[in-house]
């Protein structure tokens, strides 16, 4: 474990690819490795921006205030087809 020093000092993902190279081993075999002694920490997963989201529910209810009327049966359409019957009444 004479590796471990040098990779306390700086556990980046560069470092798992240097120490992989040199020991003939997968970077997922490394990392494992790492990680069990304490040393690596897992880079943060990027998350996507998440978007608003609009229920079917309102989606009718804008209809339905659009139109004046009370149509029960829209909720059974699908998002889709409301997203698109919104446009055509907001116009």
């Amino acid at each position: 474990m004479q590796w471990l020093p040098t990779t306390k000092t700086n556990p980046t993902l560069e470092t798992v690819a240097s120490l992989a190279a040199e020991f003939n081993k997968s970077t997922r075999s490394i990392v494992a490795k790492l990680v069990r002694e304490g040393v690596y920490k897992a880079q943060p997963k990027a998350v996507a921006a998440k978007v608003a989201v609009v229920r079917k529910s309102e989606l009718v209810a804008t209809i339905n205030e659009a139109l004046g009327l009370e149509l029960a049966s829209l909720e059974k359409a699908t998002k889709g087809d409301l997203e698109k019957l919104v446009a055509a009444v907001s116009k």
